[in-house]
Order: C-alpha cells, then structure tokens, then sequence
C-alpha cells in the first residue's frame, strides 16, 4: 500500500516502478482502518510532510500495537559542508531532523525508538546521482520505533 499526493508520482510509481496499490491523496487518518498495518515504512518522504504531528498520529492509529515505525530521512547530525547543507534542505525539504528530534518527539505520539542507523554522506560522490530515478542522497537517520500499548 502507498499514498502519494501527486498524480504524476502515482502514475510514475505505477508505470515505471509497477508498484500496485497506490492511491492519490494526503495521508491522514481516514486513510486507512483503526490497527490496519503491521509495518508503516518512510523512505524519504517525511521531510516532505507539512503536519509531522497529525501524521504521527495518523500513524500511530493506523499501527497495530507493538506495530513498527520505520523512518529514513535527511539528517542534520552530519553536515559536514556547503554541499551537505544543500543535499539536506533542498528538494523541497520542509524538515531537517536530528537523532535528538525523533527522541524528544517519538515518545509524544506513542512510539518506542529501538534502533537508530545514522549514515554519513559524502556530496561530492552523489552530486551526480539522478535524485528523481534514484530516490534521495543515500545519508541520513534511519528510525525504528514501535507502537507502544497503553
């Protein structure tokens, strides 16, 4: 299952990629039914999100309990140029995340972090990667959360 809120990515995802089961809208909690996944997968996508809190909501209902949360996103921890900084805030990024950020605001919505992977990324390397066939720069955080059962 996915949601993309562009028609043109929904179109690509289904033509090229052959991904079934995408649907054209904004993510809420309408979306889906109450406990509906067992996984909800990110893959750089949250940094593109206008209502971070509303979607971890969402998410979170959406989670069956001990579900797991699964984020990838540009992450500010290592910045280590000009280039970096680019990689990071453009490609219309409204977010740059921390290792501190998921743990202050992961717990507020009810999830347990119980892995974080954080990788370096060198911008000289992927300065000539095609960002639309190959998705975002390949460094950042990598967020395992689970729901946690009140």
């Amino acid at each position: 299952f996915g949601i993309e809120p562009s028609e043109q990515m929904v179109r690509y995802a289904e033509n090229v990629s052959k991904i079934k089961n995408i649907t054209c809208s904004d993510y809420n909690k309408a979306s889906y039914p109450d406990e509906h996944f067992d996984v909800i997968h990110c893959y750089h996508s949250f940094e593109h999100v206008l209502s971070l809190g509303d979607t971890l909501q969402a998410m979170n209902f959406h989670l069956k309990p001990g579900g797991v949360l699964s984020i990838s996103v540009p992450g500010i921890d290592y910045i280590e140029s000009e280039d970096d900084y680019k990689k990071v805030l453009g490609y219309g990024h409204i977010y740059c995340f921390s290792e501190k950020w998921f743990d202050l605001n992961l717990p507020r919505y009810g999830f347990e972090i119980f892995d974080i992977q954080k990788n370096r990324f060198d911008a000289k390397k992927i300065k000539n990667i095609n960002l639309c066939l190959n998705g975002d720069h390949p460094g950042g955080i990598w967020v395992l959360a689970r729901k946690v059962n009140h």
